[in-house]
């Protein structure tokens, strides 16, 4: 990878045709809800390396299926799409380190972002992640030995947490980044949607109650809340395209998840389940985007 880090705050290296692409696209995705996103260049260069990395793909998806959503009003909508198209910048890294004020370096992130891009077996997240991590082929990766020492060096206890709890790091790295680096038109309530896309899982950066999952926010088919809207339309991007599931077996995964989840109300749980129901009558809407073939009008 051509080395680019910075352009976005100043450095003078010409841009690869590649960046410029990736930049451009970007910004159109943003430019088509109203925001600006260069005028926060921290920002965009992180969500260029996540345009980068692939995850910024899974993030328009995730938009254009919150678009086919029916009973949405329209500045709903896009405050949600706003949400989808940040919701993973954790995934770059933080700003600063876990044990203490001093920034990330570059090189540092870039260790960050391999925990993310590099293709671990599906199933990989049950496991503990020290054996999880044992899995990355040193000729593939060969800096796996300085991304074990990171992680230590940053507390992470990899012997005894799971994979899918390290991988799950990245929204309190999100929720670091959106409160550190603002945009005016990218709200509280926005930032708290799109780093809560794991709170099912337990993940609740923003620190949200229980009330404001079942009362506050967006409301999607008049029952669930914006928050964990999210939550459904990222995991199911993630079953069908990362988890090469179909629709049905999609729709069972989200299902069984919620339904084993120990961080929700028994009532948002129904909430939730009832809006599995309702996101599978969007199939064959939901088939077209997962595979490709347009744009949701």
């Amino acid at each position: 990878m051509v080395k680019k880090f910075n352009i976005e705050r100043g450095s003078k290296e010409p841009w690869p045709e590649e960046y410029k692409a990736n930049r451009e696209a970007v910004i159109r995705e943003f430019k088509d809800l109203g925001i600006e996103i260069e005028t926060a260049p921290e920002l965009l260069e992180r969500l260029i390396e996540l345009k980068e990395d692939g995850h910024f793909d899974d993030a328009v998806r995730m938009a254009q299926i919150i678009d086919i959503i029916p009973k949405l009003a329209e500045e709903d909508k896009k405050k949600l799409k706003t949400a989808a198209l940040i919701h993973d910048i954790g995934k770059t890294g933080g700003v600063h380190e876990k044990e203490g004020d001093k920034k990330l370096e570059d090189e540092e992130r870039k260790l960050v972002r391999a925990i993310y891009t590099y293709k671990f077996p599906w199933g990989t997240g049950a496991m503990v992640a020290n054996k999880g991590l044992e899995l990355i082929d040193k000729k593939k990766y060969p800096q796996k030995d300085e991304l074990l020492e990171f992680l230590k060096k940053e507390g992470i206890e990899i012997d005894e947490i799971k994979m899918s709890k390290l991988w799950r790091e990245h929204v309190h790295d999100g929720y670091e980044i959106l409160t550190d680096w603002r945009h005016d038109k990218i709200t509280q309530e926005i930032i708290n949607m799109a780093v809560s896309h794991h709170i099912v899982d337990g993940e609740n950066p923003a620190q949200l109650t229980e009330a404001e999952l079942a009362e506050k926010g967006v409301r999607a088919f008049s029952m669930i809340s914006g928050y964990l809207l999210l939550t459904l339309v990222d995991k199911y991007e993630a079953f069908r395209t990362r988890g090469n599931k179909k629709h049905k077996e999609a729709i069972e995964e989200l299902k069984k998840d919620v339904s084993h989840s120990k961080f929700l109300s028994p009532e948002n749980k129904l909430l939730y389940l009832d809006t599995v129901d309702e996101l599978d009558k969007l199939k064959d809407k939901l088939e077209k985007i997962v595979d490709g073939q347009a744009r949701a009008a």
